[in-house]
């Protein structure tokens, strides 16, 4: 046109064309069919089509494999890519590399959807060809994760009939059937039509059918199918009642997978809601309400969270029932604080006078009736004391939001009935969860005065309506939006992310736990090297000394296997890393956990990557953190088990861990009569084994490392017993075998990795015995080491060295062959020199390497090694 001046002129203006570079590959595809024609005339037979299609598909599989990762750029190719699906010979290939390119993420797929993709692989949807289906799943799935608002015109042309199809046939893949549900999913989500038209066509029936599915992803998305199709549509609530489906979602709260729980109590949540004043939906509330109960026992955090989110769905249904209940348990509450009160101004003894009532209650809100009301509210005032922070701000969060309703509707009712005015101020302080400073009488270590020693502080002045040290705080709205769930949005997001690609072998990542497990490998090697000679070698060179002055009591302490890295936690509630080598400390934090409580157990996870740190509390939570060198995150939190101790035995052990490496199982014991067996991978406790130790406690715990099944257990209890567990028999009958043969409380079981069948025990007596567990009856070898009170007990795993320490200020190092002490060791070396060390708290040999680590009760950490190994 510009030949023949002519202005092409458009609106919105186009960007130049005339020096595109596809009018250069449209000069070769015209060269070449111009290059046929003299020999055509000669022979018409010999035509050969243009390959000008198959050299562009060619040249964008060569861009994805090669520049897609690194050139965002959008390929020249795409739009003729668009063309050839309209050709039967080359569209399979054409939407393979379609569904490619779309992999790479949203730029991609806007791109993509901007050039005019839509028509195209709608049309394609009536296809009858099985291999074009499958690849159009993988495109329709990144369309409908980038923009829903193509639903629409997928429900016009009934694409939902295709995407059902593939949730019943046999010959569907995982990957395909979880996308389609996933298709679907985001048909009815916020779109009346398309849940009309998707219950209309059976797919609540589908969905009900993969949940018995093999695969955690397909019973995950029909679940959250469902949740989405039911949710605020009572037409399908009540299709969904006729089916059960409540009932089957409350069997999966038990799923092996906590995604798939977390989405069971997610879609029980959506179904409660809507029921007005039909009581047969109420009751199927109350009883799904019942049921989500069991999840407060649940080791995934997310799901914890999900259940406060549900509980919160039937409150705001029942409003006024519930404010009701909340309002006649402050009342209960109130008056038995005001009893306190009385007692204390006539100067009675608390436990002659003390009712029963008042024993039997243990916190403060958890009086009252026992109502469905009164149960939610006990479950959500317990999750404020939620170990995991977003679950318990989650709880304050809804119980400041309710007490502040409660205070609302109290302010309204005071002007005609001033004796509230007492309830307003208690409820009023609970709103904001002010607890004031407890009496000096109150803090008598007293099992009976604590729950009102809590309600004291919550109620504060009763006197006054409104008390002017309550904080002012912004107010929280009192309804559903408040409390929103991100269980679905966090879902979704995984298929609006790009597909990962595989590993790259020389990533800095996998360069990394290669370079640890060769140096572990070396470790090992030279171990065993030296294995029979170290016995011999004196642990006579004082390699570090580390004074932490943040800490009082050096408790527990464990080595890294590969860095020179050693993580140490007091007698409360601090961690501190030390670079050994260095003698400096890398960081310290809190662990969080509450007062009166302590550090009980600590140990090393996935040290072969970016390693975890494990930390057991005495009242049962375990607490993961990770990045603790630098800036430590908590990854996880649960009560791992409950403090059941027996009143009869007044010393504690606290929670007991240990952890096992080769299948990710985290074995919990202590104060209660059982050992839990924990999946740490699926968050999810799959096995309790009772102790018959209602009258002691589990004092340490120790797993055979090496074996194929991982099945033997040893325990050492508080009054001097060990006792072996083989997990794979009957519940009622897990001890195998009882040792005995101690008189003090067991220090320490280690059972070493170079010689998986032997036991070694310790006790406070100052005896150290050897066992064999094929042969129980009596101890291989037993070695009397100190006559004073012994606190410490270590076990080499790879050398036959064993270390113990006192309280009188002496750590003895022995041969575990003989018996026959290697050196001891009474003072410190190197910058206090002549000093002697403190009482002995807390011995660690390192994995490998022969190295001790000695904390003392006067917070210093010693690091000791033979002087022919420096």
């Amino acid at each position: 046109m510009r030949s023949h001046d002519c202005t092409p002129v458009s609106f919105p203006q186009l960007p130049p064309t005339f020096q595109h570079p596809l009018w250069r590959a449209w000069d070769l595809a015209a060269d070449i069919c111009i290059s046929q024609l003299p020999a055509l005339i000669k022979n018409p037979k010999i035509f050969q089509p243009n390959p000008f299609f198959g050299d562009q598909l060619t040249a964008f599989e060569i861009w994805l494999e090669f520049a897609a990762q690194k050139d965002k750029t959008p390929p020249e190719q795409l739009p003729i890519v668009l063309q050839v699906l309209l050709s039967k010979q080359h569209r399979l290939k054409a939407l393979q590399l379609l569904s490619q390119f779309l992999d790479l993420g949203s730029w991609a797929v806007n791109y993509a959807l901007s050039v005019g993709i839509f028509p195209y692989v709608l049309k394609l949807l009536q296809s009858p060809v099985p291999e074009l289906r499958s690849i159009l799943v993988s495109i329709w799935t990144k369309i409908l994760a980038l923009d829903p608002s193509c639903k629409q015109d997928l429900l016009k042309d009934s694409g939902h009939v295709h995407f059902s199809t593939n949730l019943t046939s046999p010959n569907v893949t995982v990957d395909q059937r979880t996308k389609s549900i996933f298709i679907l999913t985001t048909l009815v989500r916020d779109f009346r039509q398309g849940q009309a038209a998707c219950l209309n066509h059976g797919l609540i029936t589908a969905c009900l059918r993969l949940f018995s599915d093999s695969n955690a992803e397909v019973r995950r998305w029909s679940i959250l199918c469902v949740a989405k199709l039911w949710e605020d549509y009572n037409e399908a609530k009540w299709v969904a009642i006729r089916e059960n489906a409540h009932e089957k979602l409350c069997s999966l709260l038990t799923d092996p997978s906590a995604e798939v729980r977390t989405a069971a109590i997610y879609a029980l949540g959506t179904f409660i809601g809507g029921a007005g004043d039909n009581e047969d939906r109420q009751q199927i509330e109350t009883n799904i309400a019942l049921t989500l109960f069991v999840v407060t026992a649940d080791m995934s955090t997310m799901a914890r969270r999900e259940l406060i989110i549900s509980l919160t769905r039937l409150i705001f249904a029942r409003t006024e029932e519930f404010l009701d209940a909340v309002i006649e348990m402050s009342k209960e509450e109130l008056k038995l604080v005001n009893e306190f009160e009385a007692r204390k101004r006539d100067k009675r003894r608390l436990l002659s006078t003390s009712s029963p009532g008042l024993r039997s209650n243990s916190k403060p809100g958890l009086h009252g009736g026992t109502s469905v009301c009164s149960s939610i509210w006990k479950v959500i005032l317990s999750f404020r004391y939620d170990p995991f922070p977003s679950c318990s701000s989650l709880a304050k969060k809804l119980v400041q939001c309710v007490f502040s309703k409660v205070a609302d509707i109290l302010t309204v009712s005071i002007q005609d009935d001033v004796s509230l005015q007492p309830l307003l101020s208690h409820v009023q302080r609970r709103a904001f969860d002010q607890q004031p400073s407890t009496p000096s009488q109150s803090r008598k270590k007293n099992a009976l005065l604590s729950p009102l020693r809590v309600s004291r502080r919550s109620s504060g002045n009763l006197n006054s309506s409104l008390d002017p040290a309550i904080p002012s705080v912004t107010k929280i709205e009192f309804e559903q939006e408040t409390f929103p769930s991100h269980f679905f949005d966090w879902s979704f997001d995984r298929f609006t992310k790009p597909k990962s690609q595989e590993v790259d072998q020389t990533s800095p990542e996998v360069m990394e736990c290669d370079w640890r497990l060769r140096r572990q490998t070396k470790f090992h090697d030279e171990i065993q090297n030296c294995k029979e000679t170290a016995s011999r070698y004196k642990f006579d060179t004082q390699v570090s000394l580390m004074n932490d002055s943040e800490t009082e009591v050096v408790a527990l302490a464990k080595f890294h296997p590969t860095e020179p890295l050693c993580v140490v936690a007091d007698d409360k509630n601090r961690i501190s890393v030390w670079n050994w080598e260095e003698s400096a400390k890398v960081n310290s934090f809190s662990n969080q956990n509450g007062s009166n409580t302590r550090i009980s157990s600590l140990c090393l996870a996935n040290t072969q990557s970016q390693f975890l740190v494990l930390v057991g509390s005495s009242n049962g939570i375990i607490r993961v953190w990770r990045d603790v060198s630098e800036k430590p995150k908590l990854v996880s939190a649960w009560r791992a088990l409950s403090d059941s101790s027996s009143p009869t035995h007044s010393r504690r052990s606290g929670l007991i861990f240990d952890w096992n490496q080769a299948n990710g199982h985290l074995i919990t014991a202590g104060n209660a009569p059982i050992i839990r067996i924990w999946d740490v991978e699926r968050e999810l406790s799959i096995q309790d084994v009772p102790t018959g130790t209602e009258t002691t406690c589990v004092t340490s715990l120790s797993h055979q490392p090496g074996s194929s099944t991982n099945s033997l257990l040893v325990a050492g209890c508080g009054d001097g017993s060990l006792k072996l567990f083989d997990v794979r028999m009957s519940q009622k009958n897990g001890v195998t075998a009882v040792l005995d043969g101690h008189r003090g409380w067991i220090l320490g079981t280690p059972t070493p990795q170079g010689n998986i069948h032997t036991i070694a025990s310790g006790d406070t007596s100052g005896e150290v015995k050897f066992w064999d567990c094929r042969a129980t009856k009596s101890p291989r070898a037993t070695f009397s080491v100190h006559r004073g009170e012994m606190t410490s007990f270590a076990l080499h795993d790879y050398s036959d060295i064993f270390c113990t320490g006192t309280q009188n200020q002496k750590i003895r190092l022995a041969s575990s062959k003989d018996g026959k002490e290697i050196n001891s060791i009474r003072y410190h070396d190197g910058l206090i020199l002549g000093q002697r060390i403190g009482p002995v708290s807390c011995l660690a040999f390192h994995p490998y390497k022969l190295l001790l680590a000695a904390g003392a009760t006067d917070s210093i950490i010693s690091m000791y090694r033979p002087s022919q190994c420096t």
